[in-house]
């Protein structure tokens, strides 16, 4: 296809990164290929230039609007054009995780892993993922291409994070999220990131917002990493990050209370911690971040509600939506509440 002049917005490329991820969570990039502009600019085609010039401003990007000729985006051959049945994939730095489906064969899953090396150079490991397992909820991984190293190093919103993919949990397909979730912290915000794993929710808003951030994990690896990770970042942090490793629901007889803002990235167990949460929240109002995995958002908010419910003095739910598909039949719904205060009741919520 021949380039093309569309409109589109020009930024500096040290925050191209940041840009790319914040117009594509608002729908607002198009098919088309962004650009160099000279040694610094970076030229994004977009749908809207008023809507994405609005929503870089309030995020502090330096933006200007631009018209330049454009290539449509070179696609990828699809995995499954390589091996029908299969569905797709995360890269995760330099490895790469196969979801199992038990009507593939194995030797599809190598011809797969052949396929994605071709596709990704750079990839040094293939892992077939089984499923989640135990309180740690770690995979359990086949290796079936590459050398087996299970660690490696990813980027996101200008961080470098360590990762262990087979005893820590990280997707990076909630990037998006965690964007969202930084862009709502305020400066001065203390911050309870309560199944932090590598910790990039706390890092990311530390880099963004001068906040206080306890970012805290029972996983003893998840949590070795998430100081790694501090570390490794901590040029570009602008607030305090505080790793602790303990079961969250001990967490109101450890941490002072008080928190403002509470994520809960447990998507299979969330409800269970509400009460925690409520005890660590502010009688004038926290809010909570709470991660779901559900048949439907109906289903997610009348869980996290009817827990609400029990255990909170008072609670509004402000917001929900599905964050990411996770299987054909399931999502992981993020319901963000606003609790105010701790008050167990034995009652139930209709909804």
């Amino acid at each position: 296809m021949a380039s093309e002049y569309h409109d589109c917005i020009a930024i500096k490329l040290t925050d191209a990164d940041r840009t790319l991820k914040m117009l594509r969570l608002a729908g607002l990039l198009t098919n088309l290929k962004p650009r160099r502009l000279g040694s610094d600019e970076l030229a994004v085609p977009v749908n809207n230039v008023e809507r994405a010039i609005s929503a870089l401003l309030t995020e502090g990007i330096s933006v200007r609007p631009c018209k330049e000729r454009f290539d449509a985006k070179e696609r990828l051959s699809k995995l499954s054009d390589e091996v029908p049945g299969l569905s797709g994939f995360l890269i995760i730095g330099s490895i790469v995780l196969l979801n199992y489906n038990s009507s593939v064969g194995i030797p599809a899953y190598v011809r797969a892993a052949e396929a994605i090396s071709r596709m990704y150079p750079r990839v040094t490991s293939v892992f077939l993922k089984l499923g989640t397992t135990g309180e740690l909820r770690l995979p359990q991984l086949v290796l079936i291409y590459g050398d087996g190293n299970t660690i490696t190093i990813t980027k996101e919103s200008g961080l470098r994070l360590y990762v262990d993919v087979a005893r820590t949990y990280f997707n990076p397909r909630l990037s998006g999220e965690r964007l969202r979730i930084s862009s709502l912290v305020e400066s001065g915000e203390r911050v309870l990131d309560m199944f932090c794993g590598v910790a990039p929710f706390s890092l990311l808003i530390a880099s963004r917002r001068r906040a206080s951030v306890i970012a805290n994990d029972l996983n003893p690896y998840a949590a070795a990493l998430a100081g790694a990770n501090a570390r490794l970042n901590r040029k570009l942090l602008k607030g305090n990050v505080t790793i602790t490793r303990s079961d969250a629901s001990a967490l109101p007889s450890l941490l002072k209370g008080g928190f403002d803002r509470i994520i809960m990235n447990n998507p299979t167990s969330s409800p269970k911690f509400i009460e925690a949460a409520c005890q660590l929240s502010l009688a004038s109002g926290s809010i909570l971040h709470v991660y779901y995995l559900a048949e439907s958002e109906d289903l997610a908010i009348r869980a996290i509600a009817e827990e609400a419910s029990r255990t909170c003095k008072e609670f509004t739910v402000v917001s929900s939506r599905k964050a990411i598909e996770y299987s054909p039949s399931k999502s992981i719904y993020v319901v963000d509440l606003e609790v105010k205060g701790y008050a167990r009741r034995p009652n139930s919520l209709s909804l």
